[in-house]
């Protein structure tokens, strides 16, 4: 039986990754008996390769000079929208979704 995630619908998006069926179904397979979603074992792969590949001194040289600028500005935007909660910004927007009515 696998875990469910329990993270907000709003701040994660889905992928697909492309990879042979077999892989897939073992993957799935091990990481259910294992006990955690798929998803989430991956989320965690991938987050380590990341964490890995930036402290790689080609990185450091791909993000230096402009590239440097563009990178430290696409970071605060991911960290800034990471803190953002579209359910307490004021909006009203949900209610006008006419799928959310109640029966008039």
């Amino acid at each position: 039986m696998t875990k469910r995630s329990e993270r907000n619908s709003r701040s994660t998006v889905r992928i697909g990754p492309r990879m042979s069926r077999g892989l897939y179904q073992l993957a799935k397979y091990v990481y259910g008996i294992k006990g955690v979603n798929f998803e989430d074992q991956l989320e965690e792969l991938v987050e380590k390769d990341l964490d890995y590949q930036m402290k790689q001194k080609w990185f450091f040289h791909a993000t230096s000079g402009k590239e440097g600028q563009y990178f430290e500005k696409l970071k605060k935007t991911v960290g800034d929208a990471g803190a953002f909660h579209p359910s307490s910004d004021g909006s009203d927007f949900d209610s006008n979704n006419p799928n959310q009515r109640g029966s008039e």
